[in-house]
């Protein structure tokens, strides 16, 4: 079994880089642990992320390249927009703040805070001399061979999809054995690949799981990459017999998420059909997650609404509160053209990642040109970092853009004293109290690094980003922030940055870039969380009302599944038997349900059969939403009127005049009405009319009626009224018995 045990499994960088946004959107330097802070991206009351805190208007395209309105998705799914932060909230860039500034120390971290490098994939088991198998003859050797120079120059990583759990096989022979079972969204490296005996295009892959690493084989079909050399490969090397070796996905992808992903995704994939959405799986609890991830691990801004705020951090700073922090952490307010792109894996494609889409992003910031001391330019270095790293030089140099802000930090200034000619462009291990103890922490780990250069610094945090967290399954922007995946780093710790609003900040930006070349219609892959026990919509903002969940759309109906309310109104509804009251969002739950009504939906449950309208009664006029309903009912022999002229429209219906009325309906459908039970274990068995005692005899047999507690006691109630619940949980009982 190719399996290794993780070299090291202490992670303490992670700890050091919550600290490590140590700039505001002004540049000045932030009070100690606000460099906790991510992201130069302050967050403003408006609730909108100003297209200045990520990138400078300048960056982006004119208006007209923008996507028409049309095709944005519904207001309610969109992250809220984040402003940059006032300058009053900066601090004088030569001074330390005051000890008023000092939060608590249980929040630093020590100085070895870099990860060890056996954290990366390891590149020994990366490609086996094994001899070439008889099931691999499809594969020229000229192809295999440039497989392996490609996987070997850099890390081409894949996503595992369109299955709930894989069975990653140990090899290709018949009597292979599963090395492991993993998750939707695991993310793997390729490293060879073979041709089984039946056809199918295999990828041996290198992957985490619970910190021990796997090597294994996997059926390309159930991966997805967003790598276009390996796409490349692909194209030129697979014999051209082989076209169904790599099948169309469709809207598969889609199908894998649950139903209330599936809308947005589909408005999405309707524009862009090559953009593949990978259901990450991380059977983890959302209320657990929501648990561990307030207090330090997520910050709102001083400016923002004060519905966000649950006590201070720091200067400038605040707690996040749980509604506000449910509404970041929910992946499907990330569903949207703009903040579509905090879940995009963060890996180098040359076919869009090109140096003037990179200068577009830095055109009017402090890296608009050339590094000083150095003949290149920021643009120039971010794209050469990024393309030899084999990570996204939009993501670099987003990311320094938030750290640094407009870059007058004693952090890359080359000038402290005590610390001259030392840069932290990324501010890696920076970390304190104070101002004072922040830029010297992140200067020391400089010095220890040996960035003596600009050029030196921005690379070694490149390197810093690429080995700590892309290699290590946190190669979104969202995984960056919120630590979600057990695989390599445990949970929940291993956050890049606190700011909860940072991942769609930057992510705006990105996709700026990305249309600046038109690439929006390359093939992206995006790694999408599920929680288990998420709530039926996405969460609002704070201030909002939550948004109506689409198969019970209803504001009086709590979601509560399991509940006979709740699943009785759902089914009804979905199978449009009962609708709410016209004219509002509501169901009314506990109300009283009309004769008039419920013939209706008798005669919406017999598929709205035509009816020829004839004068019966005389509270049964032509051209009522009834009319059709109650004459067919009585034409059936469903229904009787209250008395010779009149139905009883408007009169409340008793649960014994239910009972009859299923019942004949089921005689009018043909429907078995043996089954008969005593009502003798009810204490008001009595108080049943004559008439109706068949009837409940009847549906208490077939379990249509319960009786109603009370204190512990059932009572049938045959003169009562019956509620809307109730009857939406009768029709539904009476559907799951009878409907074939």
């Amino acid at each position: 079994m190719k399996r290794f045990q993780k070299r090291a499994a202490a992670f303490t960088l992670a700890a050091c880089l919550l600290f490590q946004s140590g700039m505001t959107a002004s540049g000045a330097e932030l009070s100690p642990e606000t460099t906790a802070v991510p992201e130069a991206t302050a967050l403003p009351g408006t609730g909108d992320f100003p297209e200045p805190t990520a990138f400078p208007e300048a960056t982006a395209l004119p208006e007209t390249t923008a996507l028409p309105e049309a095709t944005s998705l519904p207001e309610p799914t969109v992250l809220p927009e984040i402003e940059e932060s006032a300058e009053p909230t900066t601090f004088p860039e030569t001074t330390a703040l005051p000890e008023a500034t000092v939060v608590p120390e249980t929040t630093a971290l020590p100085e070895t805070t870099a990860l060890p490098e056996a954290t990366a994939f390891p590149e020994a088991t990366a490609f086996p001399e094994a001899e070439e198998s008889p099931e691999s003859a499809a594969l020229s050797e000229e192809g295999r061979q440039r497989l392996r120079e490609l996987t070997s120059d850099k890390a081409v990583l894949a996503l595992v999809y369109l299955t709930e759990v894989y069975d990653v096989m140990e090899s290709l022979e018949s009597d292979g054995d599963v090395i492991a079972r993993v998750q939707s969204g695991q993310t793997v490296q390729i490293l060879d690949a073979e041709i089984s005996q039946t056809g199918q295009l295999w990828y041996e892959t290198g992957f985490y799981l619970d910190e021990v690493y796997y090597q294994g084989f996997i059926e390309r079909n159930y991966l997805a990459t967003s790598d276009e050399d390996l796409l490349e490969w692909e194209r030129s090397y697979l014999p051209a017999s082989d076209e169904e070796l790599v099948r169309a996905v469709g809207n598969q992808d889609i199908e894998a998420f649950p139903d209330s992903y599936r809308a947005a995704l589909g408005a999405l994939k309707s524009r862009h059909p090559n953009w593949t959405f990978v259901k990450m799986n991380t059977n983890l609890d959302w209320n657990t997650v929501v648990k561990n991830e307030l207090g330090e691990r997520s910050l709102v801004h001083s400016s923002c609404s004060d519905l966000w705020k649950n006590g201070q951090h720091s200067p400038g700073w605040y707690y996040a509160t749980e509604d506000i922090l449910k509404h970041f952490l929910d992946p499907r307010n990330y569903l949207t053209e703009e903040a579509i792109f905090a879940l995009e894996q963060l890996t180098y494609n040359s076919t869009y990642h090109t140096r003037d889409a990179v200068q577009n992003i830095l055109s009017s910031t402090f890296m608009a040109g050339r590094i000083p001391d150095s003949d290149k330019t920021y643009a120039q270095a971010f794209f050469e970092i990024g393309s030899s790293l084999k990570v996204s030089p939009f993501h670099l140099a987003s990311r320094v853009y938030q750290e640094q802000g407009k870059g007058t930090s004693s952090l890359i200034s080359g000038t402290y004293k005590g610390y001259e000619g030392y840069y932290n462009y990324f501010n890696v291990g920076a970390s304190g109290k104070t101002d004072k103890e922040v830029i010297e922490s992140g200067l020391k780990e400089a010095q220890k690094r040996g960035w003596d250069t600009r050029y030196k610094s921005l690379r070694g945090g490149a390197e810093v980003i690429s080995k700590n967290y892309i290699l290590q399954g946190q190669d979104t922007l969202y995984l960056q922030k919120f630590d979600v995946d057990a695989s390599y780093n445990g949970l929940y710790w291993h956050q890049y940055m606190q700011n909860i609003g940072a991942p769609a900040s930057e992510a705006k930006g990105i996709r700026r870039a990305y249309i600046s070349t038109n690439s929006l219609e390359n093939p992206f892959v995006f790694k999408i969380p599920v929680y288990n026990n998420m709530p039926s919509a996405a969460w609002p903002q704070p201030g909002e009302e939550p948004p109506l969940p689409e198969d019970c759309p209803f504001s009086d109906v709590e979601i509560n599944p399991g509940n006979w309310k709740y699943e009785s109104i759902k089914y009804v509804y979905a199978n449009d038997i009962m609708n709410g009251i016209s004219g509002t969002t509501r169901f009314a739950p506990d109300e009283p349900l009309t004769r008039g009504m419920f013939a209706t939906v008798l005669y919406r449950m017999a598929g709205n059969p035509s009816v020829q309208y004839e004068n019966r009664f005389v509270d049964v006029q032509a051209g009522k939403y009834y009319s059709d309903a109650v004459i067919w009912a009585y034409q059936k022999g469903i229904v009787k009127g209250v008395d010779d002229t009149r139905y009883g429209t408007e009169e409340n219906i008793t649960r014994e005049q239910i009972a009859k009325m299923l019942m004949e309906y089921a005689r009018v459908q043909n429907y078995d009405r043996s089954e008969r039970t005593s009502l003798d274990g009810f204490p008001d068995k009595g108080s049943v009319s004559d008439w109706a005692v068949q009837y409940m005899q009847w549906a208490v047999g077939c379990g249509m009626i319960g009786g109603r507690n009370h204190n512990g006691t059932n009572y049938l109630e045959p003169k009562g009224n019956a509620t809307r619940a109730e009857c939406a949980a009768m029709l539904m009982r009476f559907q799951n018995k009878y409907k074939k």
